[in-house]
């Protein structure tokens, strides 16, 4: 008799466990769910320093509003500053970055950004380094020393009158740069 208890008990905790997995899985069932798949993508590069998001290759500077005055005979408008954050930077195999700016020259003064918006005329866009030097739109760099950790090169912008002989016309000034940091 002892021997079918014990049947009996077996056979009863085998029906109470296949009922708890039955209500588990009928109530997980009864639950709405939606399933999907996520991507992520990135980039590894071999490079001195990770650029900062904020302040990194992509950026819009809102440049201060220029009278047609202060751009009058090669006059200067407001100085807009911004920076470039370079983090984590090693200096185990690259001791400095030069930073090119690139973009369409203006027709009158070669050291100017163009506009590209069409406009504005005799209205260009200057920018300097951190020491003040004129970035030339296809042949000038900035050039920093890097060291170990974050560090920000620093940038100033101008918009500028292109023309002595004729007065600029006010409108919308919009202009792109290529930027590109290479590593040495």
């Amino acid at each position: 008799m002892r021997k079918n208890k014990e049947i009996i008990c077996f056979s009863k905790n085998k029906i109470i466990a296949a009922l708890t997995v039955a209500l588990s899985l009928a109530s997980a069932s009864a639950l709405s769910a939606e399933t999907g798949v996520m991507r992520f993508h990135g980039e590894v590069q071999d490079v001195a320093c990770s650029i900062s998001g904020m302040d990194g290759l992509n950026q819009t500077i809102n440049m201060e509003t220029a009278s047609v005055k202060q751009l009058t005979n090669g006059g200067e408008g407001p100085k807009k500053e911004f920076k470039i954050a370079l983090e984590a930077c090693d200096i185990a195999t690259h001791k400095l970055v030069n930073v090119a700016f690139r973009g369409q020259a203006d027709a009158n003064n070669k050291d100017a950004f163009s506009d590209q918006s069409g406009d504005t005329t005799h209205v260009g866009l200057i920018l300097r380094d951190a020491g003040g030097k004129v970035i030339n739109p296809t042949t000038g760099t900035a050039t920093k020393d890097l060291v170990n950790g974050d560090q920000n090169m620093y940038f100033s912008a101008n918009l500028i009158g292109t023309s002595t002989t004729n007065a600029p016309t006010a409108g919308r000034f919009d202009t792109s740069v290529n930027v590109e940091l290479n590593y040495q």
